[in-house]
């Protein structure tokens, strides 16, 4: 029987389960994934041969091939939990901290750095408690990283030997930037030349006032400018053009306290 390589579907299973095995677990995600990968090979060599037979007998009777019985369907059983594991973020653990809003003490500090934190996940994928392991240096900051992550942390639970969801560990960290505040006043005058033809030509900025969004594009200020085409004179006729526009974005406190009502969606 030919070896398994890394291409065969069964290869790619059994390359598939060593990755998702945990460390831990190795040794004996080695052995449940080549004994399941040896008997799969096996009933597909088994089914093969017999259908192998079927054709010789066959020949020799002279029975056409399409009148054989087919071979019996090769039954692969669904992988079932095995080996130790410690809890897995249900859905990612990217995304529990994108769009927190630092409190203004921690804003004040120009709070950042790096924390290493530890959860501990009961049985049903719950977290119970949050510890920091490795300061960012803010005590404060440590606090709202925990205070966040057991607000929105969701846990597929931990497996024993078994695959029996028990209680257990889990370990992450995160890097925590201080960014300035987003959208102050500012102002930017852009010039560019289009052409009779609708090309966009010597597009620049040719003044600014306040500070710029980070992700304004200073690079290409006109991108987009010309999906409707050239300008046109009364007659319709294309014309060259030197055109100059400005935007800008003012900031100032509302009269009153916002009140934002939420809508409830339509059933």
């Amino acid at each position: 029987m030919r070896g398994l390589n890394s291409l065969h579907p069964l290869g790619m299973a059994l390359v598939g389960a060593l990755a998702a095995a945990p460390l831990a677990a190795q040794d004996e995600a080695v052995t449940d994934a080549v004994e399941a990968a040896s008997e799969a090979a096996a009933d597909a060599a088994n089914a093969a041969m017999a259908k192998a037979s079927e054709k010789a007998i066959g020949a020799a009777e002279g029975i056409p091939e399409s009148q054989l019985a087919p071979p019996p369907p090769i039954s692969v059983q669904p992988a079932t939990p095995s080996g130790p594991r410690n809890p897995i973020p249900a859905g990612g653990r990217f995304n529990w901290f994108r769009g927190a809003v630092l409190p203004a003490d921690l804003y004040l500090q120009e709070a950042q750095g790096v924390i290493w934190y530890e959860m501990a996940v009961d049985a049903n994928g719950k977290p119970v408690s949050c510890s920091v392991t490795e300061s960012t240096g803010f005590p404060g900051l440590d606090d709202f990283t925990c205070a966040t992550a057991m607000k929105v942390a969701e846990f597929e639970p931990a497996l024993d030997a078994e695959g029996n969801a028990v209680a257990g560990t889990f370990t992450d960290r995160h890097y925590w930037r201080f960014r300035k505040a987003g959208l102050d006043a500012f102002s930017v005058t852009i010039s560019a030349i289009v052409r009779s033809d609708g090309t966009v030509l010597n597009c620049r900025v040719v003044n600014e006032e306040g500070a710029l969004p980070k992700n304004f594009p200073g690079d290409k200020p006109c991108g987009g400018l010309a999906t409707g085409g050239p300008w046109r004179d009364a007659n319709g006729e294309p014309q060259d053009r030197v055109i100059r526009f400005t935007v800008s974005v003012e900031s100032e406190a509302p009269p009153e306290p916002l009140v934002i009502k939420r809508e409830t969606p339509a059933e």
